[in-house]
């Protein structure tokens, strides 16, 4: 698939993988933490990173947003800022992993 939102240039079926396996993913995890680690919303996010990036690079973006939300939670965690029980939105570290992904292949480099 293409890096460029595969719902509109790439091929739809890598959409549609792409969109079900990141949106099941995301839902299996709103059912194992009741809701309270992985809201619905992320649930939704998923899905829709999933059917415009397709699944490699949708892949890429949670990883990235996950890599930097854990860094910026041991921050916060390390300097008393917040409390282990504290809630940190998972959506602001997936949209600025599909950001950094968009301006670095914007900048040259692929990543299909």
């Amino acid at each position: 698939g293409s890096f460029v939102t595969a719902g509109l240039v790439g091929s739809l079926y890598d959409a549609a993988i792409g969109a079900a396996i990141l949106g099941g993913a995301g839902a299996l995890l709103n059912v194992l933490t009741r809701g309270k680690g992985w809201g619905f919303g992320d649930v939704l996010l998923a899905a829709i990173i999933g059917g415009a990036f397709g699944l490699h690079t949708g892949l890429l973006i949670f990883a990235l947003g996950f890599i930097v939300g854990a860094v910026v939670a041991t921050i916060l965690l390390a300097t008393k800022l917040i409390g282990r029980r504290d809630p940190l939105p998972m959506v602001t570290f997936v949209a600025a992993g599909s950001v950094v992904l968009t301006m670095l292949h914007v900048g040259g480099l692929a990543f299909a």
